[in-house]
């Protein structure tokens, strides 16, 4: 395999890694909505102060902070969204028109390989021989952006105490965007390397089966008064 080949295997590989990751993060968002929701419909146990609420929302947001700080590392040690969107905008001839339709999974026909041509024209324009790199470098703008605060709250806050408070100590909506943002963008990018057109939903990942767990008593009456040593 030659630079070319190597390079985008590596992209691809970088990706599925992100993916996972962020995946992840979508899902324990959507558990951390659905559980809120659940305890907000309950009167009982709104009323019912207790120091786990506090836990249970710090844990939430320094696991969904974390995750999209690491997208937004760009060091040689690093796998991340800017790395990879960085390395792309300086090889973007690596990613050309003729190997996108070069054995494309949708195959040879006349109507796949228009539809090829449409969705590569999202990457490099309709006159685009190869990947635009001024489009992925507003999509790499686009992210670092979206995640600047978050960067700074993880940097001073959740990964060691910083002497500096942080700048600005951001919100649910600010992660929400941000990670809204990083998976995006790491499904858009996936899909080009992929030369595929598919995703689903968060909620098809997760189902209901989860909610089984809140159907049933979680302290008995022998497990009461039971502490962890």
């Amino acid at each position: 395999m030659g630079f070319a080949e190597d390079t985008r295997a590596k992209w691809h590989r970088w990706l599925e890694i992100i993916l996972a990751e962020l995946q992840d993060a979508l899902v324990y968002r959507h558990l951390f909505r659905e559980v809120r929701e659940i305890v907000l419909a309950n009167a009982t146990l709104v009323d019912t102060p207790s120091i786990y609420w506090a836990a249970w929302f710090d844990t939430y947001v320094h696991y969904g902070a974390s995750a999209i700080r690491r997208q937004l590392k760009d060091s040689d040690e690093s796998i991340s969204l800017a790395r990879l969107l960085r390395e792309l905008v300086e090889h973007p001839t690596l990613l050309s028109r003729e190997w996108y339709l070069r054995d494309h999974p949708g195959g040879n026909g006349a109507w796949f390989v228009a539809q090829a041509h449409r969705a590569f024209d999202r990457f490099a324009g309709s006159a685009g021989q190869h990947v635009d790199a001024t489009l992925v470098g507003t999509d790499l703008a686009a992210l670092l952006g979206a995640g600047k605060d978050i960067e700074g709250y993880v940097d001073r806050v959740v990964a060691h105490r910083d002497r500096r408070p942080p700048r600005v100590i951001p919100t649910l909506t600010d992660m929400d965007k941000a990670l809204d943002v990083s998976f995006e963008l790491a499904s858009k990018y996936h899909l080009l390397l992929e030369r595929s057109g598919y995703a689903f939903p968060v909620a098809a990942w997760v189902g209901d089966e989860w909610r089984d767990l809140f159907k049933v008593p979680w302290i008995s009456n022998e497990a009461d008064g039971v502490r962890g040593t």
